[in-house]
């Protein structure tokens, strides 16, 4: 069986499904988009904490995206200084996952709504070139071989692409991060009113700790350099639970478990434009080099990767792409500066709320 389609998104995280949202909302429902798990989006909730400027306002508000929460405050606590900022540029709360009110599940419905075809449980079996550009996609799905014959491929496979693989792109590595989380439930709302960043070399080399809160869910994440810490998962939540020993204790001894999560984020380089691929979030590096977050690059790359499909100008991805790598190269210099000095950078960040 053979399918045709204007637009091929492979990957249902928030990059490709922003993509092809954006290509949905500009009118064009020939698109089909591959996911490998059973749903789009973890079995694992959690929350995500990611910077929201002007710009990315306008592009939330364009894909109807609503986060959880949204704070201009937030608390920053090294081993002997704290103080609190006051931004313009908010922190936007998402719950990611597959449950109704994530991220995820929100862009599925609609998607689903306009009559996009989601294929989950997905198997790329064979993938055929020609000049340079994928001509066809062999996929396994629910027991029978599939042949797509896509115009555009929306590469958003997440960090480790198989696609980027395939295509053998050269990239330059900027920075690799490895986090881990606990999601807790409260007895109270908005028991953690504004962000928190705690800074402690000890505890999370090379990184730092969030903590925030939605109505009754309380979120704690460790995020370290992944080349500063050669121990196994285990030992991040070692160090996490011995954060949390030291900071929350006694209210942690009222609040109800949920679950543990993780992940992996590699911020890097490369030609995201190959013939008629566009490669996004993940699967295009996006994760801020310095702090490792990558919500908004992804909720970003989807909606310019999916304007330029749909106005058949992929100039205006890859102008926002030249724009995105040029300030991961200033923030880049910055951790250099930080992974010599540790905590001691951050302490002047009163003076430098540029960075951020």
């Amino acid at each position: 069986m053979a399918i045709e389609c204007d637009v091929l998104v492979v990957g249902g995280g928030p990059a490709g499904l922003s993509a092809a949202l954006t290509l949905v909302k500009k009118g064009d429902s020939s698109v089909i988009v591959l996911e490998k798990k059973n749903s789009c989006g973890s079995t694992r909730p959690r929350y995500d904490i990611t910077e929201a400027d002007k710009e990315t306002k306008r592009i939330f508000e364009t894909l109807g995206l609503n986060p959880s929460k949204r704070v201009r405050t937030s608390e920053w606590f090294f081993p002997d200084k704290e103080f609190m900022m006051e931004s313009e540029v908010e922190d936007f709360y998402f719950l990611r996952g597959n449950k109704t009110g994530s991220i995820e599940n929100f862009l599925t419905r609609n998607l689903e709504a306009s009559g996009v075809k989601i294929l989950s449980k997905v198997e790329i079996k064979r993938i055929k070139m020609m000049d340079k550009k994928i001509e066809k996609i062999q996929v396994s799905y629910n027991g029978t071989n599939t042949e797509i014959k896509p115009s555009f491929v929306v590469a958003s496979d997440g960090t480790f692409s198989l696609l980027r693989e395939k295509l053998n792109v050269k990239k330059k590595i900027l920075a690799r991060f490895k986090g881990v989380g606990i999601l807790m439930e409260a007895k109270g709302e908005n028991a953690i009113p504004n962000s928190r960043v705690y800074f402690d070399s000890n505890i999370a080399p090379g990184g730092y700790i969030y903590v925030g809160s939605v109505k009754r869910d309380v979120f704690f994440c460790l995020v370290v350099d992944y080349d500063l810490i050669k121990e196994k998962k285990n030992r991040l939540v070692s160090n996490l639970e011995l954060f949390l020993d030291c900071e929350y204790k006694k209210l942690l001894d009222s609040w109800k478990f949920k679950n543990y999560f993780g992940g992996v984020g590699i911020s890097g380089t490369l030609e995201v434009i190959h013939g008629n691929i566009v490669l996004t979030g993940g699967a295009a590096l996006l994760h801020d080099p310095l702090l490792g977050y990558g919500l908004n690059y992804a909720i970003q790359s989807g909606y310019y990767a999916g304007l330029g499909i749909w106005r058949d100008d992929l100039s205006i991805y890859a102008d926002y792409i030249d724009w995105l790598y040029a300030s991961f190269g200033k923030r880049f210099s910055i951790r250099g500066v930080w992974r010599k000095k540790g905590d001691i950078l951050f302490k002047d960040l009163e003076n430098f709320p540029e960075i951020f």
